[in-house]
């Protein structure tokens, strides 16, 4: 998925970090306890309520703790050898934040906001989606949210949407 999804980067249109204090530039220490999380998570669900307003519809995680075959992998979708868990946005946005959180060591996390096609191409998906599907799926990405400073903080690059080739003489409206 996130090889998929890295071909869409150039589209980027903002990033930025998700961090406790804009006024503290973030000093890790010897523990790596620098940046209280408990902040950075109510203020990543905060941005996923907001996502949610603007149409986005399904969060997206790819699980980088469990593998095909673990025990307890009831409601998800595995591409490959992938771990892929989905949750409505619609959600309590604790709930979301705690979906990224389950599924995470930290390092690499890789979480997707996805619009409405999203939903169908994971329904549609089962258990096991190809290769294709996850072009597709690739292809709903509004934004990429990525755990920095040892999972205590996140950036978030937001995806310009796709553009249509014209391949005619008219200009696109």
């Amino acid at each position: 998925m996130a090889e998929f999804v890295s071909q869409r980067l150039p589209t980027a249109t903002s990033a930025f970090a998700i961090v406790s204090d804009a006024d503290m530039t973030p000093v890790l220490d010897d523990h790596s306890r620098s940046i209280d999380h408990h902040v950075v998570d109510h203020l990543l669900g905060e941005h996923l309520h907001h996502q949610a307003s603007t149409g986005a519809a399904v969060l997206v995680v790819e699980d980088d703790l469990a593998r095909e075959g673990d025990p307890g992998l009831a409601d998800v979708v595995f591409v490959e050898d992938r771990v892929i868990r989905w949750r409505e946005l619609q959600r309590e946005p604790s709930q979301l934040v705690r979906l990224i959180r389950r599924g995470a060591s930290g390092y690499p996390l890789n979480a997707y906001v996805c619009d409405e096609a999203a939903r169908t191409i994971l329904r549609r998906a089962d258990r096991s989606l190809t290769v294709e599907g996850a072009a597709s799926l690739a292809s709903t990405v509004r934004a990429v949210i990525h755990s920095i400073y040892d999972a205590e903080s996140y950036l978030v690059i937001s995806l310009g949407m796709p553009t249509r080739r014209n391949t005619s003489s008219e200009p696109l409206r």
